[in-house]
Formats: C-alpha cells, sequence, structure tokens
C-alpha cells in the first residue's frame, strides 16, 4: 500500500487532493495467524516498558477483526497482572508516571 500512494502522490503531487494520513505512531500490527498470547504480551510490552515515557513507546494497536475480541481479552488479562506499586518494591512493574514540581 506504501508503494501505492508514494506511485500515485509522485505522478501529480500538485493536482492530487488526496491527502493520507502517514503518521501511525508505533503501531504494533496484529495479524489473524499469530500466536496471540505472544502478542497481548509483547503489545502490553510496548505499551508499558519505561512506563511508555519513550517516543517508542506503543500508541496504536491495529487487530485484524477476526480476532479482535479474544486478543482484547488476552490484553486485558495481561494489563490486570500488572503490579502498580513505589518502584523501589520487588516486583513492581508500574510506578509513577508523574513527577513533582
Amino acid at each position: 500500500m506504501g508503494q501505492s500512494i508514494l506511485m500515485e502522490s509522485s505522478l501529480s503531487p500538485l493536482k492530487n487532493s488526496k491527502k493520507y494520513k502517514m503518521s501511525l505512531k508505533s503501531p504494533i500490527v496484529v495479524f489473524e495467524d499469530v500466536d496471540l498470547d505472544k502478542a497481548a504480551e509483547w503489545s502490553l510490552f510496548g505499551c508499558f516498558w519505561t512506563n511508555g515515557q519513550i517516543c517508542s513507546a506503543t500508541s496504536r494497536l491495529l487487530v485484524h477483526e477476526s480476532i479482535a475480541a479474544e486478543f482484547l481479552d488476552k490484553l486485558v488479562k495481561w494489563c490486570k497482572n500488572i503490579k502498580i506499586s513505589d518502584p523501589m518494591e520487588e516486583g513492581c512493574r508500574l510506578g509513577p508516571v508523574v513527577s513533582s514540581g
């Protein structure tokens, strides 16, 4: 798809009135033939590793509609297992995401 958009826009850049949103910041694309448990685990990792405080943190999930409900269930289960606490506490996986001052 990207190549066809590039070709179309390069043929007549001034006459082409179509606009494309290509800035899908840090997406994870989940296809229907994926291992759903691993996809949910790694999607969560991409979202919450370093508390999402880096520019490459996953900010969009593009999931094939045939597996979307099952994927969401697995993702929610993984989210519920995140230990949110003081970062100095053993087992903490998510600490504060803001600071005072």
